[in-house]
């Protein structure tokens, strides 16, 4: 899976591809042998290559959150006052990482 289906696709295992090519169901009709033959009797061609690959995969991070300063913000109904829904907001958070690296975040809630 290329990096570029991780991001429009995060939700799909690393193990499941898409389709390549769509199958039809009729069958191609027998075509002959094809006989391919380099050089000539006693005169070899040496075909050589390289090839190199390079693979990045994404890694979750497994953060544990060690503590959050919260704001509490009503919410209200233009036309209704009396209907709202208070919120918390998140202004501050620790986290710390797998191998102990502390995370600072902090959040503009305006």
């Amino acid at each position: 899976m290329t990096s570029f289906e991780r991001i429009v696709r995060p939700f799909i295992a690393r193990d499941v591809t898409p389709p390549q090519r769509v199958l039809d169901s009729q069958t191609a009709a027998d075509a002959e042998n094809l006989v391919l033959q380099f050089g000539k009797v006693a005169a070899v061609k040496t075909l050589s290559g390289s090839f190199a690959s390079s693979m990045s995969s994404y890694m979750e991070a497994n953060n544990r959150e060690k503590r959050r300063e919260v704001t509490v913000k009503r919410i209200e109904n233009p036309s209704d006052p009396s209907q709202f829904v208070d919120v918390e907001v998140i202004d501050k958070l620790k986290t710390r990482g797998v191998n102990g690296q502390e995370n600072n975040y902090e959040y503009r809630n305006g």
